[in-house]
């Protein structure tokens, strides 16, 4: 049985590095989602150069994004504490849903991308590999909710999962699933994520993974056959 488990896990890795080599290959121009997601000539965690959430004034924010063409339109709640941002123009920016983030004192604290089009694959090639990824028990049979970290970066990307239909391949195409990418207010925080769509797991456990054999793991985790 172990023998067998080593033999599903090496596959499962060497097919990862092969779909990764693959869509590393292809010709493609990431550069628009990596400057959105990290600026240079900004502090990380920066967002669009503008926004350090915990650093930035929410009125210079407002004001600087306003000036912004690549956003059509921005939406207010719950008594101006959260703002909605959305973007135009050429891929990815068009393949972004929406943009939210939080005031909290004269300050934005949080922020999160959320996509239901690009690829988990643009997005890990655009970040590189992450510092861990954790797996939380959201309670639900099918879904898997997985965190991948980037401490250095102040940022994290969350998708949810159906594990038992996963394969490297369909892995890093995963589109039409909800990818939230999110700057914390604090990645001292880390795992408390500290957003709201994250709140339903938020007090639940999670499991750290190995980054080289995660697809593994959340077999293993869902007790897929």
């Amino acid at each position: 049985m172990l023998r067998l488990h080593f033999k599903l896990a090496l596959r499962i890795t060497l097919a990862l590095l092969v779909v990764i080599t693959l869509i590393c290959t292809q010709p493609r121009d990431d550069h628009v989602l990596r400057d959105l997601l990290l600026p240079q000539g900004c502090a990380a965690p920066c967002f669009m150069g503008i926004i350090q959430p915990g650093v930035t004034p929410i009125d210079t924010a407002l004001d600087q994004l306003s000036q912004q063409p690549q956003i059509s339109r921005m939406d207010t709640w719950q008594e101006k504490s959260w703002y909605g941002l959305h973007l135009q123009g050429e891929s990815p920016l068009d393949q972004l849903d929406t943009v939210t983030f939080r005031a909290a004192n004269g300050k934005v604290t949080t922020l999160l991308v959320q996509t239901t089009h690009l690829p988990l694959g643009d997005i890990w090639l655009a970040l590189g590999q992450p510092a861990r990824i954790l797996a939380y028990d959201d309670g639900l049979t099918q879904s898997q909710p997985v965190v991948a970290a980037y401490p250095a970066e102040g940022l994290f990307v969350y998708i949810a999962l159906v594990a038992c239909e996963l394969d490297p391949e369909s892995l890093w195409r995963q589109s039409g699933t909800w990818i939230g990418i999110g700057y914390p207010v604090s990645m001292a925080q880390f795992p408390r994520l500290g957003l709201p769509e994250m709140e339903r797991i938020e007090m639940l456990s999670y499991q750290q993974l190995s980054l080289t054999s995660w697809i593994h793991q959340l077999h293993t985790r869902k007790h897929c056959n």
